[in-house]
């Protein structure tokens, strides 16, 4: 039920083999995940000692002729390794750090790698299909998501020390936006599930609808407490808490404004993601620690904020209140659905990725062949970190 996590289904096999499997969803579309059937130095992912000392840019994989370098991979996955590296680092100041912490750290670190790389090679598939109907994306465009990209990476200093320029990361960033187009006009249609399956869905899996404690149903808008200048941006968060009048509203808003992501919880429903889109159970404990006390106050429909805490603006909207026990099926019906539509899409995405793999030819950076034949569809996510 939380999806198929690392399954190591060829790791005896030898040589540089690769199987890639369908990990998991997001809003846009299927990611893929490599699952290493040989040595990982064999594919020389990036490594933390590299990368934070002297990233340089050697060639990782190879689709189509086209390289995939390791510099591109830390740009994907940067914003996940500096927090990787925070956690470590705030570990080993503590000295609290273990070599079992070493060791869960070198393991998310080559997760994320791994999600990076395979990533970067369902985009070079789809952008080759996408050059042949000459799609492109819009300059204006491409100019504001490179500027937000930048600032994410660090700004202009932070360029120079990768060895990347401002074209370079437009470059990356076209690519990006245009494979979106393709994931959401070209990926194979599938039917919504049916209230049978659904039912079904629930009374299989009561134990991840069953609620220890009191829980909540909340949407969230986390607005920076800081402008990019330094300025204080509560006024900000304070204009869209008043524009945030329904759920709708409030959704729209925060898909628009809010920046942050909480860690994962624990469980399929049990997590709060900070979109304003998604609208999970949690408990209070699940809660950020500095705006925990502040849940008990929260009222039914009505948007509660700006509460300062963590960096961040936070705007919250209690939709309903639970108590523990077996969530009822029609508070679960839709997320439930949703999760089976992500699931049945995955399904279908995997079989198109692999016809496109299959004919594409992918390779490592030593030109030794990585295989597509282990693909399979199903949600998960990272936990702990």
């Amino acid at each position: 039920m939380h999806g198929a996590g690392i399954r190591p289904a060829a790791v005896a096999a030898a040589g540089v083999k690769v199987t890639i499997r369908l990990e998991r969803c997001s809003m846009k579309g299927a990611v893929l995940l490599v699952v290493l059937a040989g040595p990982l130095a064999a594919l020389e992912l990036p490594a933390p000692e590299e990368v934070f000392i002297l990233p340089g840019d050697r060639i990782v994989a190879r689709v189509g002729g086209i390289p995939i370098t390791s510099g591109l991979l830390v740009r994907r996955a940067y914003p996940d390794l500096v927090r990787l590296m925070q956690t470590r680092a705030a570990g080993l100041q503590s000295g609290g750090w273990s070599d079992a912490n070493e060791r869960q750290f070198r393991d998310y670190w080559n997760l994320t790698m791994r999600q990076a790389l395979a990533i970067a090679i369902r985009d070079e598939l789809l952008y080759s299909l996408a050059k042949k109907s000459n799609l492109v994306a819009s300059a204006s465009l491409v100019e504001k998501v490179a500027e937000d990209k930048i600032s994410r990476l660090g700004g202009d200093n932070a360029l120079k020390e990768m060895g990347v320029t401002v074209e370079d990361v437009k470059k990356e960033v076209e690519k990006e936006l245009v494979v979106d187009t393709v994931m959401k006009t070209r990926r194979p249609p599938t039917a919504a599930r049916g209230p049978r399956e659904i039912r079904r869905f629930y009374e299989e899996n009561t134990g991840a609808f069953t609620l220890s404690v009191p829980g909540l149903r909340i949407r969230v808008i986390a607005v920076p407490e800081k402008t990019r200048e330094g300025g204080d941006n509560r006024a900000t968060a304070e204009k869209i808490g008043t524009a945030a009048e329904s759920a709708a509203s409030f959704a729209a808003l925060a898909a628009k404004h809010s920046v942050h992501r909480t860690k994962n919880s624990g469980g399929l429903f049990t997590r709060m993601l900070a979109s304003g889109v998604q609208v999970d159970v949690v408990s209070e404990e699940h809660l950020p620690e500095s705006i925990r006390g502040f849940a008990a106050v929260l009222e039914e429909g009505r948007v509660h904020g700006p509460v300062a805490a963590e960096g961040h603006y936070w705007l919250i909207l209690l939709e309903k209140r639970f108590s523990a026990g077996l969530l009822p099926f029609e508070s679960v019906a839709t997320p439930i659905a949703g999760f089976l539509n992500q699931m049945h899409e995955a399904e279908a995405t995997a079989r198109w990725i692999t016809r496109l793999a299959e004919k594409a030819g992918i390779v490592d950076g030593r030109g030794a062949p990585l295989t597509l034949d282990d693909i399979i569809g199903a949600p998960s996510q990272k936990e702990g970190y």
